[in-house]
């Protein structure tokens, strides 16, 4: 090699040795900046705790809004396309994740369907789990409807890692000015289990909200506001991508929805109409929300399910797919059972696919134990992923929120609180038929013997696998 060969060696290894050093340099600024400000847990300000109080959940005489409390994976489906079919002037659709899968192309088929009605549609998806591959091209071709416009909550900012952790975590459509749907499902085949699908099931739950008298004290109202200020946050951007084969595309879209309900009638018997007479009268629907900023949060969403369940005099329900070992919530569990009763149903080891959640739930199984409240734990290879409370068979809660640090703190979440009895019935029976599929975790953080139900078999891969992430969800509980 000449000299000049020599010297060029020489710059190069120079040149990749500084680049080494800065992409080493980025990865501690990023490992520290995206963890180090979620440490500092924030309480509920004075200014919140003023404006909150748990009587305002509770309505007199009947209100204007009806529920519908959606649970099988063949109604929810069949609602989410009953909602947009119905929709006439506007839809707002709002969506933590929206997955691979047949039910999907079905449904945004149906979107772009709405689209061609020429109703403006909005939908606004988190910008890291919203879409990915097959699915986000898909998202780009209904960006390029004349009708439909994308917006993508906080994405992806390399030179800003302290916001990488916070997510959109609401899951809800607003159909014109009197439908409603939200809870805890996000958009997938696992979550509808449509014909010939042979994966596990996340069952999942949803309230249709039906503002039958055109009242302005329904909850409608609150969730476009809610839509509004997630709309236009300053975290929140349009997306800007467009799909280059919008016409084939969108031509395979409504190919998708017309052969999906071919393939599966189930989902298309009923009617809107059949739905909304199905529905339960409330005296009060109300909205409850985290802040929508990417910084560590006020715990809105908890405090105000805390303050729900002290007011309980006979029993508190509580169904939850993860749980974390947080000091407040293993405090306010302690006082709910000082009160009243108080049950929780969760997954096992055999039903959580939520390796993070779950694994620190159950290296601290003995924590929630020691609360006094009665732990049931689903036995099952499918899971639960409802979020729901009941206290004393009138006030009930539904929507995204886990009983988790990274709910309590670190995404955006939203509830519905009902006051109804009626509702609070059917929610219960609903939680009932989990429980009575699930195993008691006794004083001594075992599974009580159970003639009727038996424990679901677990992997000895899995059971490694849980043990090995606790010891990292351990000491990253803040962000799970």
């Amino acid at each position: 090699m000449n000299l000049y060969g020599k010297v060029a060696m020489a710059v190069i290894r120079t040149i990749l040795g500084i680049l080494w050093k800065l992409f080493l340099l980025y990865l501690l600024f990023a490992l520290v900046s995206s963890t180090v400000p979620w440490l500092f847990r924030k309480q509920v300000g004075s200014e919140a705790r003023n404006v909150f109080s748990a009587t305002d959940f509770k309505g007199t005489g009947t209100g204007p809004d009806r529920a519908l409390l959606v649970e099988s994976t063949t109604t929810a489906f069949g609602v989410r396309v009953q909602l947009l079919r119905h929709a006439e002037h506007t839809l707002d659709i709002t969506y933590h994740a929206v997955q691979d899968g047949e039910s999907t192309e079905a449904f945004l088929g149906e979107v772009a369907q709405a689209a061609d009605r020429g109703v403006k549609v909005r939908i606004l998806l988190d910008g890291k789990t919203g879409a990915m591959g097959e699915e986000l091209r898909l998202i780009k071709a209904l960006n390029s409807h004349p009708n439909i416009t994308v917006r993508m909550y906080n994405p992806w900012q390399l030179l800003r890692p302290w916001k990488w952790h916070a997510l959109l975590h609401d899951k809800f459509i607003v159909a014109d000015n009197d439908l409603a749907l939200l809870g805890g499902r996000n958009i997938g085949d696992r979550y509808f289990a449509p014909a010939g699908y042979r994966k596990e099931v996340t069952n999942d739950r949803d309230v249709l909200v039906w503002n039958a008298d055109n009242g302005a004290d329904s909850a409608i109202p609150q969730i476009q506001a809610y839509m509004n200020l997630l709309w236009g946050s300053v975290d929140t951007r349009p997306l800007k991508e467009k799909n280059r084969d919008y016409g084939e595309t969108m031509s395979a879209l409504l190919n998708a929805a017309a052969a999906f309900e071919q393939e599966n009638p189930a989902y298309y018997a009923d009617r809107l109409e059949d739905y909304c007479a199905t529905s339960v009268p409330t005296a009060r629907i109300t909205l409850i929300s985290n802040p929508i900023h990417t910084g560590s949060k006020e715990p809105w969403v908890g405090y105000r399910l805390r303050e729900l369940a002290l007011t309980a005099d006979d029993h508190v329900l509580l169904q939850t797919p993860y749980a974390t070992a947080n000091r407040d919530l293993l405090a306010a569990m302690e006082e709910v059972r000082a009160r009243a009763p108080l049950t929780m149903v969760t997954n096992s080891v055999a039903s959580s696919p939520n390796f993070p959640a779950f694994s620190n739930y159950y290296s601290q199984r003995k924590k929630f134990v020691s609360t006094g409240a009665a732990i049931y734990e689903y036995q099952s290879s499918h899971s639960i992923h409802g979020k729901s409370l009941v206290v004393d068979d009138r006030l009930s809660a539904v929507g995204s929120c886990n009983m988790d640090d990274r709910s309590f703190y670190i995404d955006t979440e939203t509830m519905l609180i009902i006051d109804s009895p009626e509702f609070s019935a059917v929610l219960s029976d609903a939680i009932g038929s989990y429980r009575q599929q699930a195993l008691l975790v006794n004083g001594e953080n075992r599974y009580e013997p159970s003639a009727a139900v038996a424990e679901a078999p677990v992997s000895n891969l899995k059971k490694a696998g849980m043990y090995l992430v606790s010891i990292i969800s351990r000491l990253f509980q803040f962000l799970i």
